[in-house]
């Protein structure tokens, strides 16, 4: 079972609310929940032409600091795993959403999909005759994404498969904002990471148009189409161009952000060079830090990370920065000072959430 809440030993205040931290490009992020209790992750993306808002794992409590707007624009919620530290909170995000026309997508390790459905028959529906609302989710196991849809005007009683299709390169998401990436990890039972990574944005040098005299026009677009082939030609105020000439001298390719989220789950040196492999450079890293050195014996019968493991990962990963959270209860402040002062020295840009500092008793990063 994941870490239960215990008698909160941290101070805390009303200042301590989290706040959106840009991670890179146009993924800003916050944890949410307090140290020492359920937590989870809110994503916001916009590149000022679509937005999207993203959940990793729903602890209890943990959407009480989002705007209720923000919180009715959840696109998609990615579990880790479905203990009750990582699921209490669906209930409030099922509120805020349930009757709107968009679809709410889940992702989840295998029986998600029961877990989810048997949540939503906890409540009694009625009067939904109609309704657009629906629960889609996906199940990420051995390489393979298997689909379902549950309808809010069934009562969400039926499930209807939506079919089944192997995973390329581990990238089971891909929408109008990022590529999602899943690697299944280990907690005595499926726990799933999850790497986010933002399209890289095409834009047109021109100043380098206007020294070609190319006014701007339609022929922008085919040629930011991969659609169309270096091969072909473009007509503009009647001179021919070959498109692969054009991109060469005018494209401009501007990398995405990227963000990866890995928590509850025990490493041996085969799943580390996993982890390593997709998240190397990432930009930001959020990842559990539960158990210390001292109880690495418990961390290991309950599939968890220590600190030290923390670190020696972390400067694998090489991340812009470490975010650290998930963190048990049993721990006096001083430890946890400790403990962030060891994954500092293989990893320096690391922090807790930038909100849990004064919980803690500590000086801001």
């Amino acid at each position: 079972m994941g870490m239960q809440p215990q008698v909160q030993s941290h101070t805390t205040t009303p200042n301590s609310e989290p706040v959106l931290t840009t991670a890179s490009g146009n993924i800003d992020y916050t944890v949410l929940g307090k140290p020492g209790w359920d937590n989870a992750a809110y994503v916001y993306v916009n590149n000022g032409q679509s937005a999207g808002r993203y959940l990793f794992d729903c602890g209890a409590s943990c959407l009480d600091s989002l705007d209720y707007a923000d919180l009715q624009q959840i696109d998609a919620v990615f579990f880790s795993h479905l203990h009750f530290d990582h699921i209490a909170g669906f209930d409030g995000l099922m509120r805020a959403t349930f009757n709107r026309e968009e679809p709410l997508h889940v992702y989840g390790p295998e029986q998600t999909a029961a877990i989810i459905q048997h949540r939503l028959q906890g409540v009694l529906w009625d009067r939904v005759e109609g309704s657009a609302g629906s629960v889609i989710v996906h199940e990420l196991s051995g390489g393979v994404e298997t689909t379902y849809q549950y309808m809010l005007s069934e009562k969400y009683s039926v499930a209807h498969p939506q079919g089944e299709v192997e995973m390329s390169e581990k990238q089971f998401r891909s929408d109008k904002l990022a590529h999602f990436q899943a690697i299944e990890l280990d907690h005595g039972s499926p726990s799933i990471g999850y790497h986010m990574r933002e399209l890289s944005k095409i834009n047109i040098d021109m100043e380098s148009a206007r020294e070609m005299d190319l006014p701007a026009g339609p022929w922008i677009q085919k040629l930011k189409s991969a659609a169309v082939p270096d091969d072909a030609t473009l007509q503009i105020d009647n001179e021919t161009y070959q498109i692969g000439d054009l991109r060469e001298r005018l494209l401009q390719t501007t990398e995405g952000g990227s963000l990866a989220y890995i928590t509850d789950f025990s490493l041996d040196e085969a799943k580390a060079s996993e982890l390593v492999t997709m998240l190397y450079g990432v930009d930001v890293l959020i990842c559990e830090n539960n158990f210390a050195d001292e109880h690495a014996e418990n961390a290991k019968r309950h599939h968890h990370l220590t600190t030290s493991e923390v670190a020696e990962l972390a400067a694998r990963i090489n991340p812009g920065k470490l975010v650290m959270f998930h963190i048990s209860d049993r721990y006096p402040d001083q430890t946890l000072r400790e403990n962030l002062e060891t994954v500092q020295k293989r990893c320096p840009n690391t922090t807790y959430p930038a909100h849990w500092y004064r919980d803690l008793g500590l000086s801001e990063q």
